[in-house]
């Protein structure tokens, strides 16, 4: 439980401090991931001082007091001003974790420190009011105190640390039956706790000593990552995560081949930086994927292709939900995949048989004929909602509660939509409708055709447009002419798409209109809130992928309607209007 607290504290440290030293160089270069918290960036952005003045902070007080009884004084007062208590978290604090034993790693927390006495009192006193009667130890120049046997935070005149081993049990497999089955299992647990009290011992004799030489700071890679701008950035070593993994799976190694030394082959070299910032106007998380060289060159041009602009005439914009949209060049990526897949696969046992199956298939379908299938990409696009009616099973039952079977009809409110695809080879496409037809799904209807799938109520239509496919269940859709230019998408929404092979979008206003018009019994403070909802926030989209060299960028975006402040006291605003106190 206290160590809960510990973590609850730090978690909601939310004020400026003096000016202190960049810790990441105490890091260890065998950390696997680092997360570092920016508040020397995002703290000058964000004002939170209104933020402690708003009613559902005030709120959060009050129930954060009745979890944590009588700690609340200390524990409001570390988070609400960690100066206070010591804690300078100025201009970066880290969380880290590095692998220590085959099936342990070590969670660490590392941040500055004011004023190391005040810092000692509040965990002589958090400890005592847990019950805990350790002194504080001295070894050198850091004193350390436990909080269990896995866990203890440890300090000197300037930085300090919150330290935990974790990690699962590698214990030997005991007979149920076995009379001395729970003695046994005590045993094991005991010496499991011996393990990690012993890690974590060694991890405070060097976690705050940690020499420029064996630093973070040496690695290339996140030298990158921190020279990058963000508010929360988050660095992961893939090579070392994977493995991590390969040994927490060496278990399976006769079932597939040795996957400790395929999940090594498949990170080798390979890095993520998550990168998180807030705005005024929008949040905004991106990722760039590291891939080694050698591998990233198979990969080259598959993100190239942007879809093709014509399919814009079949999509309503001015009420879209959401819409996704993928243009990928097929050939390129699938034989990336391959190439990056097959040295892998061919020596381990299941890999051979994937392989062979692999090509047999090459030799049963037309390989060149699927990736060329559709080209330039494909659109999915939800523009409204309409009602259908909809049949359904219900049952009656008489007097005697026999059941008969009833089909009942009612009316739903539905979406309706278009997709919108690329045709590259014309025939093949025609030989996938003969198919549809043939299973009674399609039906020619004018130039085109209706699609009606078992178990649904809407019925599509289906129409080639030049070299589009069209398929929709909006039934005013023109799909010979489609929607004049001031009914398509915006011309932000129609670049956003121009510049990137991957776009996922939601529409936030209109989305809470069709909510809020569907709900015919909704109360009015229902209503209340999607109104609140629909003025507040804008959209989500995600975009990507771009690929330069051996780096793969996407990002992420919540964007708020208020563009004058941050994006964070704009949704403190938010959450007070739901308080009902503002």
């Amino acid at each position: 439980m206290l160590k809960k607290l510990f973590i609850f504290t730090f978690a909601f440290f939310m004020a400026l401090g003096i000016y202190a030293q960049d810790l990441s160089s105490k890091i260890s270069k065998d950390a696997f991931a680092i997360v570092s918290i920016n508040l020397d960036s995002y703290g000058k952005k964000v004002d939170f001082a209104k933020i402690r003045q708003s009613a559902w902070y005030k709120s959060f007080n009050k129930q954060a007091e009745q979890v944590t009884g009588e700690d609340h004084d200390l524990l409001s007062k570390i988070y609400d001003n960690p100066n206070e208590a010591g804690i300078n978290l100025n201009p970066s604090s880290y969380m880290v974790a590095e692998i220590v034993a085959d099936s342990l790693y070590s969670l660490s927390y590392l941040f500055n420190i004011s004023d190391a006495a005040k810092l000692e009192q509040v965990i002589i006193k958090t400890l005592s009011k847990a019950g805990k009667t350790q002194t504080v130890t001295t070894k050198g120049k850091n004193k350390y105190a436990m909080i269990d046997d896995a866990s203890a935070i440890i300090w000197n005149g300037s930085i300090a640390s919150l330290v935990s081993i974790n990690g699962s049990e590698s214990s030997t497999a005991i007979d149920y039956s076995d009379s001395l089955y729970e003695e046994k299992m005590m045993k094991q647990q005991e010496a499991f706790r011996k393990i990690k009290n012993k890690e974590l011992l060694n991890q405070l004799g060097k976690v705050l000593d940690v020499a420029v030489e064996r630093s973070i700071v040496t690695n290339e890679n996140f030298k990158a990552f921190n020279a990058k701008p963000y508010d929360i950035g988050t660095w992961l070593n893939m090579e070392k995560m994977g493995k991590v993994y390969g040994k927490q799976m060496s278990s399976f190694s006769s079932q597939l081949g040795g996957m400790d030394a395929i999940f090594n082959t498949i990170f080798g070299g390979a890095y993520v930086h998550l990168l998180l910032n807030f705005n005024k106007g929008d949040l905004t998380l991106d990722m760039d994927q590291y891939m080694a060289e050698s591998t990233a060159k198979y990969f080259e041009g598959a993100y190239s292709k942007r879809l093709n602009p014509e399919a814009f005439k079949f999509v309503k914009g001015n009420k879209i939900l959401g819409f996704s949209s993928i243009a990928l060049d097929l050939e390129i990526l699938s034989n990336a995949i391959i190439n990056y897949y097959k040295p892998l696969l061919k020596d381990a046992d299941q890999g051979k048989t994937i392989l062979a199956v692999t090509d047999l298939l090459g030799i049963a379908i037309d390989e060149q004929a699927l990736l060329t299938l559709f080209k330039d990409g494909a659109m999915v696009a939800i523009t409204g909602t309409k009602e259908f009616e909809n049949t359904y099973t219900d049952y009656e039952y008489d007097a005697d509660f026999n059941a008969t079977e009833v089909t009942k009809t009612r009316k739903e409110q539905m979406p309706v939509g278009a997709a919108i695809l690329t045709v590259g080879n014309k025939e093949n496409v025609e030989k996938i409708i003969n198919a549809l037809k043939a299973f009674k799904i399609a039906k020619p209807k004018g130039k085109g055709y209706t699609l009606k799938f078992p178990e649904t109520a809407m019925e599509f239509t289906m129409a080639i447009n030049g070299n589009l496919v069209i398929i929709t269940n909006d039934t005013d859709l023109n799909l010979e002419q489609g929607v004049t230019q001031d009914q398509q998408l915006p011309a932000n929404l129609k670049s956003m798409i121009a510049e990137n092979s991957t776009v996922f979008y939601f529409d936030f206003p209109n989305i809470f209109d069709i909510i809020s018009n569907s709900m015919k019994e909704a109360s009015e403070k229902d209503k209340k809130n999607y109104a609140t909802l629909k003025a507040a926030l804008e959209s989500m989209r995600l975009v990507g992928v771009k690929q330069d060299k051996n780096v793969f960028k996407q990002q992420y975006a919540f964007t708020v309607k208020d563009k004058q402040q941050n994006v964070l006291n704009a949704l403190s605003d938010l959450f007070d209007s739901f308080s009902g106190q503002k």
